[in-house]
């Protein structure tokens, strides 16, 4: 009688190993940082000195730009050509809002170190050490 075995999908019980030699890296190692892949479900490696995570995509900030340019313009016909306040007023709002969307999706990455946290946004960076992250969401 063969002893039983768990089906392959559950994830293995704690002491056994994982075979990670047919598992293709997905993150990624440069001079000692580490670039976070969200599709990456293995564990972040611990000889690394900071976890890199990249946001935003050039890619979706030119096509808020883009869009956010055309309703700008639309406005600007709008008021040129005297048509309705209301279209004009929904252009521009429309617009305003694609430009900052596009603005917020530009690329950026925050770091993860033995510091704490740094954190990049479109109105700048600023670091949260450990203690002070932790004592932010504390206070009463």
């Amino acid at each position: 009688m063969s002893e039983p075995t768990m089906p392959p999908s559950l994830p293995p019980m704690s002491g056994q190993s994982i075979p990670q030699g047919s598992v293709p890296a997905t993150g990624r190692i440069e001079n000692g940082d580490y670039y976070f892949d969200k599709f990456d479900d293995r564990p972040i490696p611990t000889m690394v000195n900071r976890l890199i995570i990249e946001k935003g995509s050039w890619t979706k900030a030119i096509i808020g730009f883009v869009f956010g340019r055309s309703f700008l313009l639309a406005c600007v016909n709008s008021v040129r050509t005297e048509q309705s306040v209301v279209a004009m007023i929904l252009c521009f709002l429309i617009g305003a809002l694609l430009i900052v969307a596009g603005l917020a999706m530009m690329p950026r990455k925050d770091y993860i170190d033995y510091q704490g946290f740094y954190v990049t946004s479109i109105f700048g960076s600023k670091r949260f050490p450990w203690l002070s992250f932790a004592y932010q969401f504390l206070r009463p």
